[in-house]
């Protein structure tokens, strides 16, 4: 509490003890603090009950703001007093006091407010109705999915968008279904967050729709796609994910390759040995794969590689040479990536935990003019110097922040 504060609460404490004052004091000259500050220390000082009653009077300002003011002090009250004024606030002309009371609800957490909260799903303003669904989600009573479901049929695109994610606690048989329908919505917020909510649904059900969703124009929705998938476990989802290696964005061939590793599959090497056959990305992408991997494959291939100073090759498996700890392939991986690098191996590079391919990261990202994200390099990378992949957690999307650029 600042030294302002506690001046305005001494001088009203002082008025209202020498004298019993029914009506918030007026700002006084010579104290330079707000009208609104007077009130809120004045209203603080008295017992719940007169607390209520000044604030109802003050309740009656023409000022919506004012009033929504009013409305969010009566989160410091008990329930039971405040709830005639709140119920008033619910139904307050002004969205930005309906949307006031709405916060104020969170305060008490109390099951008797689904009631109210389901009446606010009818307002005509997104705000309030948003703002309800919100709250509503910590109840994650039956009664909410019905009414959900109608607001995702009968707004816009662009209103509904934000509630798409409070559908995530609810146990109904409807909400899949509904939310699949909703991945081929021309707004890409609602295909966004719709990918987001399927995937920590983890219903299977799912599956072929976000294998859709893997064709997205748009990169942001690609990456959701491929994590939903690897929150579903499900294979069927493999070859999907094995076919982005194809494409020339090297985040998502990186993203993939992560996530297939973590899908059940007996069959994943031999899939990119095939895929090695072929050329480019695709080819990128399946060293990439052979690399996680690991064994007599790997270690044949990139042995290979490193005699015939192969950089492409190398650059491609350049995890295989990190979690082999080999101290005789940081020159190899510091020409690499000086010749062949970006900004994913840099931070690899960074944060494996070997002080030569840190050095070298730094100097590349000087000389590329990146900068390598502080945030990230103070944790491990997902690629530990001398340390095997199944050695490590399972991948997630979250572990890969860095992949944005």
């Amino acid at each position: 509490m600042n030294i302002r504060t506690l001046l305005c609460i001494f001088v009203c404490s002082t008025i209202l003890a020498f004298s019993a004052l029914s009506q918030p004091p007026k700002a006084l000259p010579h104290i330079k603090v707000s009208e609104r500050e007077m009130e809120y220390a004045w209203i603080n000082s008295l017992p719940d009950s007169k607390a209520i009653d000044s604030l109802t009077k003050l309740y009656n300002d023409t000022n919506q703001y004012k009033r929504s003011f009013v409305i969010g002090l009566l989160r410091r009250f008990d329930r039971k007093n405040a709830d005639p004024l709140l119920k008033k606030a619910l139904n307050d002309t002004s969205s930005e006091v309906r949307s006031s009371a709405i916060r104020v609800l969170d305060e008490w957490h109390d099951t008797s407010d689904v009631s109210l909260l389901l009446n606010a799903l009818n307002d005509k303003e997104s705000k309030v109705w948003c703002l309800a669904a919100n709250e509503l989600r910590r109840f994650a009573d039956p009664r909410a999915v019905t009414p959900l479901l109608e607001l995702l049929d009968k707004k816009e695109p662009s209103e509904y968008s934000p509630i798409i994610y409070d559908l995530l606690p609810y146990n109904d048989n409807r909400i899949v279904p509904k939310l699949i329908e909703k991945l081929r919505d021309n707004n890409s917020g609602v295909r966004l967050n719709t990918i987001i909510t399927l995937g920590l649904k983890r219903d299977t059900i799912a599956v072929p729709a976000l294998i859709e969703s893997l064709h997205d124009t748009i990169k942001e929705l690609v990456l959701e796609a491929i994590h939903a998938l690897s929150e579903m476990n499900d294979s069927r989802a493999i070859q999907p994910l094995v076919d982005l290696l194809f494409l020339p964005d090297i985040s998502i061939r990186y993203i993939t390759i992560d996530v297939i590793m973590d899908l059940p599959d007996d069959d994943r090497l031999q899939r990119f040995l095939e895929l090695s056959k072929k050329s480019g990305y695709a080819h990128d992408g399946a060293l990439q794969g052979i690399a996680e991997c690991g064994g007599k494959e790997a270690d044949s291939i990139f042995s290979r590689a490193m005699k015939k100073k192969n950089f492409p090759e190398i650059a491609a498996g350049y995890r295989y040479f990190i979690r082999k700890g080999d101290t005789s392939a940081i020159s190899m991986l510091t020409d690499v990536l000086l010749k062949h690098g970006n900004i994913i191996m840099a931070n690899e590079y960074a944060r494996s935990g070997c002080k030569q391919l840190k050095s070298t990261a730094d100097k590349w990202s000087k000389l590329m003019g990146f900068e390598l994200k502080r945030q990230d390099l103070l944790e491990e990378g997902p690629v530990i110097w001398g340390h095997p992949r199944n050695s490590e957690p399972k991948s997630t999307f979250y572990t890969h922040r860095y992949l944005y650029f």
